[in-house]
């Protein structure tokens, strides 16, 4: 019906959405009048911007999105050099966007950041002015300029096509980012979980996903208050093979008291991050990429926005004592410990003036009634906490009070039974900075068990708590 179609000559924006027609030339009639005449008829010669959305959509599920056309292209859809005078996919999407932004669509315009709608080449040397092999991605896998270092994350991420620069502002609206984003990375790693669901990653792979993860610790370090990017993806080793999981799945060593320890995870729904061990994967890669430089698995996942971040085995674990086997021996540590609980009012006295100077110096703004409550509590632990020295002390270790996942040979355990505490010290334990300081850790984080908030509300305490344990 000609009341339902669009005429020939707005065909790219509409023909998947829109029946087309082409009517004769009536060259005795000037433009105005054709197009009245048209519009007697019922033909629409300006197009809805709904069917223009509607037809980018539609071209978005066709075959040309299909990534296995990055590993072995379909020579149906090459185009060559004299194509480029002709009406291609490419000239479609670009008539198109600029249509929706002329019309300020933005609305529709935001939606398609989620749709495969920029042609990228398949080739990752591509350097043509026109797309030879186009395939469609989404805009949250094209930025505007890619590093040669970076190149190698192909065919995750593209370098936004030499002719596709004629539309920067439609761009901008549909989410292409001048450089590498957070945004970018986040996908690019639930892309490739989707893509290998749950199997081994190539050694191509592997290389790619720790080159981004340091990418996207590198970016957070630079943005104070980053945005949610949840879901993330991250490695980890499973069988000798690497898997991307998601990260509130993961567990991370936050402390000394477990590293070098031998903690099972197998039968748990946890996996345990090791970024920094996991930088060379058994088989050579057969492309040159850069070399991973090693960051610590703690200052990665503590650059990451809390809903995303692996929980630290010190917050996530509890631990009771193997065999209680006392020992009445003297030990540094108790002797410590003891001389500490004669100078409480001396600590109640210094500690909240170490820890407001701390976290000032940290930007960080904190009320007296925050750091009163946190010393009293503190230091009526300390008190009131018995100490016991133990022959050989060792302590099961209890993931999210469920899963056994070993014991291991410690220095202290501040134990809760009941509503009572006991320190259990070993007899062979010193007292130097390095113990201090993790049992630093464990009474802020016991505070914050006392307190009823989240066990990582006073971890920033930390070091003025260690400075404390020193008098």
């Amino acid at each position: 019906k000609l009341n339902e179609a669009v005429i020939y000559d707005s065909a790219p924006l509409v023909w998947t959405v829109k029946p087309v027609v082409s009517l004769p030339n009536m060259d005795y009639l000037d433009q105005p009048e054709y197009n009245a005449f048209l519009e007697k008829l019922g033909v629409t010669i300006t197009p809805e911007i709904n069917d223009v959305y509607k037809n980018i959509v539609k071209i978005s599920k066709t075959d040309l999105t299909n990534f296995k056309h990055f590993d072995k292209y379909d020579e149906k859809y090459t185009q060559s050099p004299d194509d480029v005078e002709k009406l291609t996919i490419t000239k479609v999407i670009i008539t198109s966007l600029q249509y929706l932004f002329k019309r300020e669509a933005y609305n529709l315009l935001q939606n398609l950041q989620t749709i495969p709608c920029i042609p990228v080449s398949a080739c990752s040397f591509a350097t043509e002015n026109y797309i030879k092999q186009p395939v469609h991605v989404k805009p949250i896998q094209v930025v505007r300029y890619l590093s040669p270092e970076d190149r190698h994350l192909f065919p995750y991420l593209h370098s936004l096509p030499t002719c596709l620069n004629i539309i920067n502002e439609e761009l901008d609206i549909i989410g292409v980012c001048q450089n590498i984003s957070i945004a970018n990375i986040q996908h690019l790693l639930e892309m490739m979980y989707l893509q290998f669901n749950n199997c081994a990653l190539d050694p191509n792979n592997v290389f790619r996903v720790q080159k981004v993860v340091l990418k996207l610790y590198e970016l957070f370090k630079e943005i104070p208050k980053p945005q949610a990017i949840k879901p993330l993806y991250l490695p980890v080793t499973q069988n000798n093979q690497y898997i991307l999981v998601n990260s509130t799945s993961l567990v991370f060593v936050d402390s000394n008291r477990y590293k070098d320890q031998t903690l099972t995870f197998t039968d748990t729904p946890y996996h345990l991050f090791q970024f920094s061990s996991d930088t060379k994967p058994s088989v050579v890669p057969i492309m040159s990429i850069p070399t991973i430089r090693s960051i610590d698995d703690m200052d990665i996942c503590l650059q990451l926005p809390k809903e995303v971040r692996p929980k630290g085995l010190s917050i996530c674990c509890t631990e009771k004592i193997l065999k209680r086997i006392e020992n009445q021996c003297n030990c540094p540590l108790l002797t410590h410990f003891q001389n500490l609980k004669d100078l409480i009012p001396l600590l109640n006295e210094v500690l909240p003036k170490i820890l407001s100077a701390h976290y000032k110096s940290a930007m960080m703004t904190v009320d007296d009634t925050f750091v009163n409550k946190f010393t009293l509590s503190l230091t009526e632990l300390i008190k009131s906490v018995p100490v016991v020295v133990i022959q050989d002390l060792r302590s099961k270790i209890w993931l999210m009070s469920k899963y056994d996942i070993g014991t291991m040979k410690v220095q202290f355990l501040l134990q809760k039974d009941d509503d009572n505490y006991t320190l259990f010290v070993d007899v062979e334990s010193s007292s130097g900075y390095s113990l201090q300081r993790e049992l630093a850790s464990t009474l802020c984080i016991e505070v914050a068990r006392i307190h009823n908030v989240d066990l990582t509300t006073y971890l920033k305490a930390v070091t003025p708590v260690c400075e404390c344990l020193q008098i």
